[in-house]
């Protein structure tokens, strides 16, 4: 039982590290901030 818990967590800990960095962040960080800047513009356009 106790291995099946080490072995699932330890898993689990190699994929999300894997996942985190295989993300480019840079390209998600100006995506954010181009999602951001649209947002504003829409907001303040159609804001009466």
């Amino acid at each position: 039982l106790w291995l099946g818990i080490v072995c699932g967590s330890l898993t689990k800990l190699v994929l999300l590290v894997w996942i985190v960095l295989s993300i480019n962040w840079e390209n998600e960080v100006r995506t954010c901030n181009l999602r951001s800047i649209i947002e504003f513009s829409f907001s303040q356009q159609y804001n009466t």
